[in-house]
């Protein structure tokens, strides 16, 4: 579980943020972000391809079958 960066007093008086701890969730974040991205994209092909699949279909059965598709 992720911890909360600590803080560490400067001479100045502001407080100073530690972000050693931080870094391995920073990372984890970018990794699942750009996965996020990677599965949408995959899903937008997908869809794509599905709808060029159901045009194709279309357009075959009213050719060379006959007429309008069945689920049409």
């Amino acid at each position: 579980m992720a911890q909360p960066p600590r803080t560490t007093p400067d001479p100045s008086g502001s407080p100073v943020v530690d972000l050693v701890g931080t870094w391995p969730v920073v990372l984890a974040e970018s990794w699942m972000h750009m996965q996020r991205l990677q599965w949408d994209a995959l899903a937008a092909w997908q869809r794509s391809f599905a709808t060029f699949n159901e045009d194709f279909w279309e357009q075959w059965a009213c050719r060379y079958a006959g007429g309008i598709p069945i689920d049409a």
